[in-house]
This record gives structure tokens, sequence and C-alpha cells, in this order.
């Protein structure tokens, strides 16, 4: 992420197509904040339980992505998106997020895209047992 950054390739990469850029419901945040919600997770995720200043994740949480490198990734794509956080655009007098605009048209997952944005929002919980407390990120 931060080799993407560097070279000034992240505006490319996740990009929105440009009707979905001009109907969002405000201005996409600066790719910095992409690489910076990378850099904050992977930290977060490598912390151990101590008596450090930053919070320590759910350990049901981290054990997870640690054990499942297709979750790891799909929670670090999902940091990634940091700059779209609550923008939408409209389509069909219906508005979307506009993350699924980057993973269609930017990522060009093509038409399964849903999948993918479908993956990324249940990143956090995926392959965790229902017996099991689920992670819930405002208990942090």
């Amino acid at each position: 992420m931060q080799l993407l950054h560097f070279f000034d390739m992240l505006p490319s990469i996740f990009l929105p197509s440009s009707q979905a850029k001009e109907s969002a419901n405000g201005e996409i945040q600066p790719m910095e904040q992409a690489v910076a919600g990378v850099a904050s997770l992977d930290i977060l995720l490598s912390l151990s339980p101590g008596p450090e200043t930053l919070p320590v994740l759910d350990p049901l949480f981290t054990h997870t992505v640690a054990q499942d490198k297709s979750l790891r990734a799909r929670v670090m794509l999902a940091a990634a998106f940091t700059p779209f956080r609550g923008l939408t655009y409209e389509v069909k007098k219906k508005r979307v997020k506009l993350v699924e605009s980057v993973l269609r048209d930017g990522l060009k997952v093509g038409d399964t895209y849903h999948k993918w944005y479908e993956m990324l929002t249940t990143a956090p919980t995926a392959g965790i047992s229902t017996s099991l407390p689920r992670w819930n990120p405002s208990s942090l």
C-alpha cells in the first residue's frame, strides 16, 4: 500500500466511475487515509494484550484474522477503502455505496463486485463459529 502511494498509483487504482464521482454525496478523502488505515490496522493486529497505550482488538478477531490469510487480505482491503467511508452515489434513482463503483470500475472485478462487497463487509465475522461471541467494534 505504501509503495502504491509512493508512486501515486492509488488514485488510479481506487477510481470510481465518473458518474459515481459526480453524484457522490461528498468528497473522496485523500488517499493518505487508505495508507493510514492499512498501517493502523496492521499495528493493531500485531499487538498483544498488555499495558500498551493503544487499544487491543478482540482476541477472537485477531486470532481468526491471523489464521486465515484470505480474511486478513479482505480486512486490509476494507481498511484501504477508508477514503470512501460513508460516501454514496446515485444509480437508477437509488443511493449505493461509492466503494461498489471502486470495486467494479477501479479494481475491475467486473460483475462480481457485489460478491466482493459482501465479502468485505462480512470480513470481520467471516469464519467465526456462530457459537462463539461475535466481534463487536463498538466495544473497543
